[in-house]
């Protein structure tokens, strides 16, 4: 409750006050096992849980799951109230200095050295896993430059 210049009592209501909640933002990898799993999501962690030795210790669900400060089995319930997939950051890979010195990749596949400039054919922003499964991908990934968001871009 506040007073104005007055003297007259001014109520606020209580939702004004409370700032908004979070929203939980989590990977990709975890939104899709969440999304196969949340029809039974208590049963599937249960179970996943359950059969830890069966699960595939490669994956990067794998890595979440193990990893006690990320709090896996709360997050995966929290997402029941809502979340988001957090945005992976992209790269450009820059081969040498110069406007034309980025990696332009075709959809067949086909490479080539030229400005950063995205277009319909040619795609020059990459994920990190995109990078590294590219022949060469390890040495082009020494090469990258993050991709400056642009204000308003999110």
């Amino acid at each position: 409750m506040t007073f104005d210049e007055n003297n007259k009592t001014i109520w606020a209501a209580e939702y004004l006050l409370l700032s908004p909640a979070q929203v939980l933002k989590v990977p990709q990898f975890v939104a899709d096992w969440y999304e196969q799993h949340r029809h039974k999501l208590e049963y599937s962690i249960w179970g996943y849980i359950y059969d830890w030795d069966d699960q595939d210790c490669e994956s990067d669900f794998y890595d979440f799951m193990k990893n006690d400060n990320l709090k896996p089995v709360e997050t995966l319930i929290k997402m029941k109230d809502g979340y988001e997939v957090e945005k992976e950051p992209l790269y450009y890979v820059h081969f040498i200095e110069g406007i034309g010195g980025y990696l332009n990749m075709r959809y067949d596949g086909h490479q080539r050295s030229n400005g950063k400039d995205q277009n319909y054919e040619y795609k020059t922003q990459f994920t990190e896993a995109e990078i590294k499964a590219m022949d060469k991908g390890e040495a082009y990934w020494l090469l990258r430059e993050p991709v400056e968001e642009v204000e308003g871009e999110a």
